[in-house]
């Protein structure tokens, strides 16, 4: 279940970086998510809990 903390923390990142400013070597899947620019995914501070087989 940490895999799924893990991957959103991934997501939030890729979703508040320019693609011109992303890593060339990312997984593709996370590459192909368009950068969002509102500064919804901006707070590195986030809470992002821990999910476990009940959450």
């Amino acid at each position: 279940m940490n895999d799924v903390r893990r991957g959103l923390i991934d997501l939030f990142k890729v979703l508040d970086t320019k693609p011109e400013d992303r890593d060339p070597y990312m997984d593709d899947a996370l590459a192909s998510f368009p950068y969002v620019n509102d500064g919804l995914f901006a707070d590195e501070n986030i809470e992002i809990p821990r999910f476990n087989e009940n959450s």
